[in-house]
Protein backbone atom coordinates (compact mmCIF):
# COMPACT_ATOMS: atom_id res chain seq x y z
CA UNK A 1 0.00 0.00 0.00
CA UNK A 2 2.60 2.65 0.77
CA UNK A 3 4.54 1.43 -2.35
CA UNK A 4 1.19 2.41 -4.44
CA UNK A 5 1.13 5.65 -2.52
CA UNK A 6 4.53 6.12 -3.53
CA UNK A 7 4.31 5.59 -7.08
CA UNK A 8 0.96 7.63 -7.49
CA UNK A 9 2.98 10.56 -5.78
CA UNK A 10 5.58 10.13 -8.15
CA UNK A 11 3.48 10.16 -10.98
CA UNK A 12 1.31 13.22 -9.87
CA UNK A 13 4.77 15.05 -9.07
CA UNK A 14 5.99 14.21 -12.89
CA UNK A 15 3.00 15.20 -14.42
CA UNK A 16 2.77 18.54 -12.64
CA UNK A 17 6.36 18.83 -13.79
CA UNK A 18 5.10 18.12 -17.47
CA UNK A 19 2.02 20.66 -16.98
CA UNK A 20 4.74 23.25 -15.85
CA UNK A 21 7.35 23.13 -18.10
CA UNK A 22 4.55 22.88 -21.06
CA UNK A 23 3.31 25.80 -20.09
CA UNK A 24 6.55 27.89 -19.95
CA UNK A 25 6.91 26.69 -23.73
CA UNK A 26 3.84 28.02 -24.45
CA UNK A 27 4.67 30.91 -23.11
CA UNK A 28 7.83 31.48 -24.11
CA UNK A 29 6.63 30.70 -27.62
CA UNK A 30 3.97 32.97 -27.51
CA UNK A 31 5.86 35.77 -26.13
CA UNK A 32 8.31 35.51 -28.78
CA UNK A 33 6.02 35.43 -31.75
CA UNK A 34 4.32 39.16 -30.04
CA UNK A 35 7.70 40.44 -29.97
CA UNK A 36 8.99 38.99 -33.62
CA UNK A 37 5.72 40.94 -35.09
CA UNK A 38 6.72 44.36 -33.42
CA UNK A 39 10.85 44.42 -33.98
CA UNK A 40 13.01 43.72 -36.26
CA UNK A 41 15.85 42.25 -33.76
CA UNK A 42 13.55 39.77 -32.80
CA UNK A 43 12.72 38.29 -36.36
CA UNK A 44 16.71 38.13 -36.42
CA UNK A 45 16.39 35.92 -33.20
CA UNK A 46 13.58 33.96 -34.80
CA UNK A 47 15.95 33.45 -37.87
CA UNK A 48 18.60 32.05 -35.94
CA UNK A 49 16.57 29.90 -33.75
CA UNK A 50 15.93 28.44 -37.02
CA UNK A 51 19.31 27.36 -37.94
CA UNK A 52 19.96 25.64 -34.98
CA UNK A 53 16.75 23.89 -35.18
CA UNK A 54 18.11 20.56 -36.92
CA UNK A 55 20.92 20.38 -34.45
CA UNK A 56 18.24 20.58 -31.43
CA UNK A 57 15.91 17.97 -33.75
CA UNK A 58 19.44 15.63 -33.64
CA UNK A 59 19.92 16.21 -30.01
CA UNK A 60 16.56 15.36 -28.81
CA UNK A 61 16.55 12.28 -30.95
CA UNK A 62 20.05 11.20 -29.59
CA UNK A 63 18.80 12.22 -25.86
CA UNK A 64 15.81 9.48 -26.69
CA UNK A 65 18.31 6.65 -28.06
CA UNK A 66 20.27 7.37 -24.77
CA UNK A 67 17.10 6.71 -22.67
CA UNK A 68 16.47 3.62 -24.29
CA UNK A 69 19.85 2.08 -24.40
CA UNK A 70 20.16 3.15 -20.56
CA UNK A 71 16.74 2.83 -19.26
CA UNK A 72 17.51 -0.62 -17.15
CA UNK A 73 20.38 1.80 -15.39
CA UNK A 74 17.79 4.37 -15.37
CA UNK A 75 14.97 2.41 -13.69
CA UNK A 76 17.12 0.86 -11.64
CA UNK A 77 18.55 3.95 -10.05
CA UNK A 78 14.99 5.38 -9.78
CA UNK A 79 14.42 2.60 -7.91
CA UNK A 80 16.95 2.34 -5.27
CA UNK A 81 16.22 6.24 -4.68
CA UNK A 82 12.47 5.44 -4.38
CA UNK A 83 12.91 2.57 -2.63
CA UNK A 84 10.68 0.33 -4.79
CA UNK A 85 10.07 -2.98 -4.47
CA UNK A 86 11.06 -5.59 -7.31
CA UNK A 87 8.11 -6.65 -8.90
CA UNK A 88 7.59 -2.27 -9.44
CA UNK A 89 10.87 -2.18 -10.69
CA UNK A 90 10.97 -5.03 -13.04
CA UNK A 91 7.20 -3.84 -14.26
CA UNK A 92 9.48 -0.25 -15.39
CA UNK A 93 11.86 -2.44 -16.71
CA UNK A 94 9.27 -3.90 -19.09
CA UNK A 95 7.58 -1.09 -20.09
CA UNK A 96 11.14 0.37 -21.95
CA UNK A 97 9.43 0.02 -25.51
CA UNK A 98 5.84 0.97 -24.94
CA UNK A 99 7.42 4.11 -23.32
CA UNK A 100 9.82 4.41 -26.70
CA UNK A 101 6.94 3.74 -28.72
CA UNK A 102 4.88 7.02 -27.19
CA UNK A 103 7.74 9.25 -27.08
CA UNK A 104 8.42 8.55 -31.10
CA UNK A 105 5.00 8.57 -32.00
CA UNK A 106 4.61 12.33 -29.64
CA UNK A 107 7.42 13.62 -31.03
CA UNK A 108 6.26 12.39 -34.80
CA UNK A 109 2.58 13.54 -34.36
CA UNK A 110 3.09 16.56 -32.24
CA UNK A 111 6.78 18.29 -32.41
CA UNK A 112 7.15 17.77 -35.82
CA UNK A 113 3.47 18.36 -37.23
CA UNK A 114 4.90 15.31 -39.73
CA UNK A 115 0.72 14.76 -41.11
CA UNK A 116 0.32 18.24 -40.86
CA UNK A 117 3.50 18.63 -43.06
CA UNK A 118 2.55 15.64 -45.40
CA UNK A 119 -1.18 16.72 -45.90
CA UNK A 120 -0.26 20.78 -46.40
Amino acid sequence: MAGSKRAHRYLKGSLKFLVVTTLVIIVSYGLLNVVAETHETATALLQAMGSIESKLRYLRWLLLAVIIIFWDEIIQAIASYKKLDESQTLYAKHMRWRIAAYIIAFDIFVVEALPAQILS
